[in-house]
């Protein structure tokens, strides 16, 4: 029965993310979700039983203030880009996070990755991250640790 909740949620979720219905994509999501969920399906459904209505509720409420952050940060780009002095001051930022988990590590690290203006590029042993900024804003909006804050509610260990 796990294996069967876990190809399910693989499968819808490929489709969320695709939006494509397709013979050919169809079947590559069959294929990979049956593969996935035979790989994962006792580690998948051990981690969610803990208080797995909390971690999807902090989930729902995290993917569309992650969303609106990417829209924003899209409209800083869009007008850095369409400024005749292109105005970019480069930086690499290093912060230590307090997250504990690999699940915490990397929600944060692709969520600042898929964040337009900034890319992780490590994170170091201590759980040390290092990440590329276009500019000053985008740095000091990473060192402000707000995304951390709310990936550590999801982790379980921290608030919002």
């Amino acid at each position: 029965m796990t294996f069967i909740f876990t190809f399910l949620v693989l499968f819808i979720f490929w489709f969320m993310l695709s939006g494509e219905f397709s013979g050919l994509l169809v079947a590559f999501a069959v294929i990979f979700s049956l593969t996935a969920a035979y790989l994962s399906h006792d580690f998948f459904l051990r981690r969610l039983r803990k208080d797995h209505i909390r971690i999807v509720k902090d989930i729902i409420l995290y993917l569309p203030w992650l969303m609106k952050e990417t829209i924003v940060a899209n409209l800083q780009v869009v007008k850095i880009i369409l400024s005749p002095s292109m105005p970019i001051d480069p930086q690499i930022v290093e912060f230590k996070s307090d997250l504990k988990t690999d699940l915490g590590l990397t929600i944060l690290a692709n969520s600042i990755t898929i964040t337009p203006g900034t890319v992780t590029l490590d994170i170091k042993e201590d759980n040390i991250f290092v990440v590329h900024a276009l500019t000053p804003e985008h740095a000091d909006g990473l060192l402000s640790r707000e995304m951390e804050r709310r990936v550590l509610k999801i982790e379980g260990s921290g608030n919002v």
